[in-house]
């Protein structure tokens, strides 16, 4: 029981966004205007804010420590123009409140001796900290616009202004959108909630002597008299997947564009909670078999959620207008690369067990109820954290 609370505990704190700063730089002719973001709980890796330990940040604790965090960035972020070094000026710590999360905004500025054709940048603040973290990158001379990204094994980029290139731009959002679906747990077991049952067909419970384990187990929790058989036939269990993924995937395809185009905006918090609600009312019915005929329709109603929260990540980018809709396409073709792997490599494994003796107990129903009980958490957590309690 101890292990489960640890793992349990894991995918909890996991569950959060990826760390993501942001760094934007305006090209003119010598001169670049820039500013980077980066998140509050970022900050507090590189330097400790917190020095009450009281878990709470305020202003005052950010200014004790502006000129600590400015040396922290000029240490791991470097610019180079036609191959030569520019000094770096920044300007006095802001915040700034995005989408899903407060950052502190640092500006800054560089005059160079020459007109610029060729900009270098590395960056290498937080990795030492977090693996994960990203910082996206948007570089803005006239209407020319570069969309880049820094990672642990990608800190170094070199910019030709004189070129720019919408297939780059498509094909690094492509990337991010993978990576955001492979990170984005919740999602993940929202989708893989959904799949479990999809090798199996719901019938009235055939009565025998004695209960199994498994409708014990399920009668503890959810009094049904329709029990989970399993499919006889391949083209079943494909047609119950592609019923699912095509629900989800018009759904958050829906959502994610209209939000993005600003047509309609939640708060974080509300979005995140409900996607938690959404995994545990999965959960919930592959144990009580209460929606399986119409559960794409329960599928596209929460794939709306789901979009909204996929917008939020392109959102906190605050990317131009020129490359809005190829980043758009690009991150939500990605995310439906990212869910048809998961579906590729899940269903199979899935079909070949699902006549086992211990399928319903030990994978439908127990693993569901662990999925349920992950759902429970982040709920709490997303909704005491929007509502400051």
């Amino acid at each position: 029981m101890r292990i489960l609370f640890f793992i349990l505990l894991s995918i909890n704190l996991y569950a959060h966004q990826t760390s993501l700063s942001l760094l934007n730089v305006q090209v003119e002719e010598n001169k670049i205007l820039g500013s980077y973001k980066v998140s509050l709980e970022d900050a507090q890796l590189l330097v400790n804010l917190d020095k009450n330990f009281n878990r709470e940040i305020t202003w005052q604790e950010v200014l004790a420590e502006e000129q600590n965090l400015v040396n922290q960035i000029k240490t791991q972020f470097f610019i180079k123009v036609n191959e030569k070094g520019c000094n770096v000026n920044f300007e006095p710590v802001q915040l700034d409140k995005l989408h899903s999360n407060t950052y502190l905004h640092f500006g800054f500025t560089s005059v160079c001796e020459e007109k610029i054709d060729t900009l270098a940048l590395k960056y290498t603040l937080l990795f030492d900290k977090d693996s994960m973290h990203k910082a996206y990158v948007n570089v803005q001379e006239g209407e020319k616009t570069h969309n880049l990204l820094f990672s642990k094994d990608n800190f170094e980029l070199k910019i030709d202004l004189n070129n720019t290139s919408t297939f780059s731009t498509f094909m690094e959002f492509i990337k991010q959108g993978v990576i955001h679906i492979f990170i984005g747990i919740d999602h993940i077991l929202f989708l893989v909630a959904l799949l479990l049952p999809s090798v199996l067909f719901m019938r009235e419970k055939q009565w025998h002597g004695n209960n199994s384990i498994q409708s014990t187990f399920k009668a503890l929790l959810f009094r049904s008299n329709r029990e989970w058989y399993p499919n006889s036939s391949l083209h079943k269990t494909l047609m119950n997947v592609l019923k699912i993924v095509t629900a989800f995937t018009v759904a958050h395809s829906i959502t994610l564009t209209l939000t993005i185009l600003g047509y309609i905006s939640l708060d974080s918090w509300i979005v995140e909670s409900f996607i938690a609600f959404s995994v545990i009312l999965a959960a919930i019915n592959n144990i009580t078999g209460t929606i399986e005929k119409r559960l794409w329709v329960l599928v596209f109603v929460f794939g709306l959620i789901h979009g909204m929260g996929f917008a939020s990540v392109l959102m906190d980018l605050e990317l131009q207008e020129s490359s809005l809709l190829t980043a758009l396409f690009g991150f939500n073709l990605g995310v439906e690369l990212g869910q048809i792997a998961i579906v590729t490599l899940l269903v199979p494994v899935l079909y070949l067990i699902r006549n086992q003796k211990w399928y319903q107990f030990l994978v439908l129903y127990f693993g569901s109820f662990l999925i349920m009980l992950v759902g429970v958490l982040w709920l709490w957590e997303r909704v005491s954290e929007g509502l400051g309690l």
